[in-house]
């Protein structure tokens, strides 16, 4: 399951991500998404967004680690 969390500067998505990353089985990345480099229309949006997680996910799992940036456009 992917989940999008958002939010304000200085609104405490860094440590709900810390948090994340301290539970089994999980990636909480920490820097935030380039909206400039998504497509325009949310349904292709969306799409890159899954595959990205997905992609992640996979490099993770083999040992590659998370990138620090991703998706910036």
């Amino acid at each position: 399951m992917n989940v999008v969390l958002c939010g304000l500067p200085r609104s405490g998505t860094t440590l709900v991500c810390s948090i994340l990353n301290s539970a089994a089985a999980t990636i909480a990345l920490h820097e935030p998404l380039a909206m400039h480099g998504l497509p325009k229309d949310c349904a292709l949006a969306a799409a890159e967004i899954v595959a990205t997680f997905d992609a992640i996910g996979a490099q993770t799992l083999a040992g590659g680690g998370a990138p620090t940036h991703w998706l910036t456009g």
